[in-house]
């Protein structure tokens, strides 16, 4: 009795455990993706990279994975937007608009942001926000699989195997696209930083500086999508073991042949 409360104990433990890393991921998610796309406190710092010019010290411009966000100067207004599906030639109108009429605060705006499309469509791939829609699939599993576990429908058993497997599948490619996201977004950052400070014959005019904060979150992202695996296979495994899916091509456990029936009683004499 002892030891079924605590089997029970420690999967309220685990459940609270995984709802409460569902929870942040969320959030981790939503503030990676919405990064620049307004100026709401702390948007405009989840930046994937920073380009300034060094021609003046009055322009620069955070991209992030949907938006951009351009300042002029240190009292100049900072004007942030969707720009992922905004064509590069509108790019200009669109954030000019309310900026200064200087020419040669102009001519650096134009010239950044027509590099910071090429960089924004071109170099980082959205692969975060693929993970994010293999997430919110994993979640829509898991609350299929809880509801036909405490279901009687028929074939609920069948139903619960295929949820198992398409849970382990949707979580590890959430993983894997989270860990390809973090490490493309480290490496390209690192290498543009490199290419335009560093390498021989480099004209200096632009500067790339890398979005930590936003590295940071992914990275966290990779690490809660970790953590998450072991606790939702303690949520359904009964020895609290990892929930793995059932091999492939192997034939199911041969069951033990029935024991024989009783010999017939004795005719009566």
């Amino acid at each position: 009795m002892f030891g079924q409360k605590q089997r029970a104990f420690d999967k309220v433990d685990i459940r609270f455990l995984t709802y409460v890393l569902f929870s942040l991921t969320i959030v981790f998610y939503i503030l990676a993706l919405t990064g620049c796309i307004s100026t709401s406190p702390g948007i405009p710092d989840l930046f994937l990279m920073k380009l300034e010019a060094n021609s003046s010290d009055l322009t620069e411009l955070r991209i992030g994975y949907y938006g951009m966000c351009l300042s002029q100067g240190a009292d100049g207004p900072v004007i942030c937007g969707q720009t992922y599906s905004v064509p590069a030639d509108q790019l200009f109108g669109k954030f000019m608009s309310h900026n200064a009429t200087d020419p040669g605060v102009q001519e650096d705006a134009s010239t950044l942001l027509l590099i910071a499309k090429v960089i924004q469509t071109k170099i980082f791939y959205p692969l975060l926000a693929g993970s994010a829609g293999l997430f919110f699939l994993t979640i829509v599993a898991l609350l299929l699989l809880k509801r036909y576990i405490k279901s009687v429908v028929p074939n609920a058993e069948l139903k619960q195997k295929r949820l198992r497997l398409t849970l382990s599948i949707f979580r590890q490619y959430a993983f894997a696209s989270a860990l390809a996201a973090a490490f493309s977004t480290t490496q390209a950052t690192g290498a543009l930083n490199y290419s335009t400070t560093i390498l021989p014959g480099s004209a200096g005019e632009i500067t790339v500086t890398a979005g930590l904060p936003i590295q940071g979150l992914q990275w966290t992202i990779v690490g809660l999508l970790a953590i998450m695996h072991y606790s939702v296979s303690g949520m359904f495994s009964p020895n609290g073991g990892p929930m793995l899916p059932p091999p492939v091509g192997m034939p199911p456990p041969m069951m033990p042949p029935p024991p024989p029936p009783p010999p017939p009683p004795p005719p009566m004499r």
